[in-house]
């Protein structure tokens, strides 16, 4: 008994030992070098952990379950994402641990967040650490609203392989909680909430797209500060038809910006339906529909100071508003060949 015992005490040991080489070596090399090195040392996913990103426990439309978390738990997230990219595997499990989420590798070798119970309405996301990865990051802040959405963003990550893809874990009208977040420019001046059954008012504390406060936007600042060469693509569903595409803003862009290529890709892919842009160019359809310049996570990454209540009026390039009709959410495969003709760096 007494040598089972010290079998078992050294094996721990061993593995203890092994966990901070392991770290420790993941340090070296380039960050793809460091992430894929991290996944590898991450345990395996539960074979109950469904194949794609999503919260375990969603919280639903007027079900007032959401609660937004504290700063501690956006910090803890944010610093395990980081560690991943720092090459961290120790710091990424616990920081995880500490804002209530599970890390893990799943089978394709992605690097996977996953929200306990501890997160009502928590986001979720992956990380592909594949080097030939495109640097795209898919975005699903309304995957309990914009119906299809979440499932469609995934099955664009999988046929682009693209870098990153969060979503988030609840519906947007779930809380009646709301911030003081502004909407969409129209006609020179910021609107406020039309989502929700009131289709007035401010917007509720659980619209990802539309709260700065969220787990969904503190992945996404880690995702995209770390994968700074990522363009990100917010997925969304419309009811009017056709795409609208947009780069945040409702300026006018040059030919070779990536809202204008995007929207040549998709009127080649899609000839037959109706693909307008927010952005006036040469040979565009322009028209100001879901334009997304009330979106957040567009607003960080175009500079805004106060992503919350400042709208930008300047473009990084590294965001696109894409809304679908529910003709397009049916045809990823070919929403797909758009992105990748459109979004794909040059050889």
């Amino acid at each position: 008994m007494r040598s089972v015992h010290l079998s078992f005490l050294l094996l721990l040991l061993l593995l203890g030992c092994r966990s901070t080489m392991v770290s420790s070596d993941c340090s070296e090399g380039g960050a793809i070098n460091r992430l894929k090195c991290v996944g590898a040392w991450l345990p395996a996913c539960p074979s109950s952990l469904h194949p794609r990103p999503r919260s375990p426990a969603p919280t639903r439309k007027d079900s007032d379950e959401y609660r937004q978390p504290s700063s501690a738990v956006t910090a803890a997230l944010e610093a395990s994402v980081r560690g991943a990219f720092d090459g961290n595997g120790t710091e990424v499990l616990r920081y995880g641990k500490e804002a209530g989420y599970s890390v893990c590798r799943d089978a394709p070798g992605h690097l996977r967040w996953t929200p306990g119970t501890s997160v009502p309405g928590g986001a979720a996301w992956l990380i592909n650490p594949d080097p030939s990865a495109l640097p795209i990051i898919l975005e699903a802040p309304h995957s309990y609203f914009d119906k299809w959405t979440l499932d469609v963003a995934a099955e664009l990550q999988e046929r682009l392989g693209a870098q990153a893809l969060l979503v988030s874990g609840t519906h947007r009208c779930a809380s009646r909680a709301t911030n003081q977040c502004s909407g969409k420019i129209i006609r020179g001046e910021l609107r406020r909430n039309q989502t929700c059954e009131d289709r007035k008012g401010p917007h509720r504390i659980s619209d990802p797209a539309h709260d700065v406060n969220g787990t969904f936007h503190a992945a996404h600042r880690a995702l995209s500060v770390a994968l700074a060469e990522a363009v990100v693509v917010s997925v969304h569903g419309m009811p009017k038809p056709g795409v609208s595409l947009s780069n945040g803003t409702i300026n006018e862009v040059g030919l070779d910006s990536p809202v204008a290529r995007l929207a040549r890709a998709f009127r080649t892919q899609f000839p037959d339906q109706k693909v307008t842009v927010c952005n006036p160019h040469e040979g565009s359809e322009f028209a100001n529909r879901m334009c997304g310049t009330g979106n957040v996570q567009g607003r960080h990454l175009n500079g805004s100071p106060n992503p919350c209540t400042v709208a930008t009026t300047t473009a990084s390039d590294r965001f696109i508003h894409l809304e679908l009709s529910k003709t397009m959410r049916k045809q990823p495969a070919v929403v797909a060949n758009a992105l990748r003709s459109g979004l794909a760096p040059a050889p």
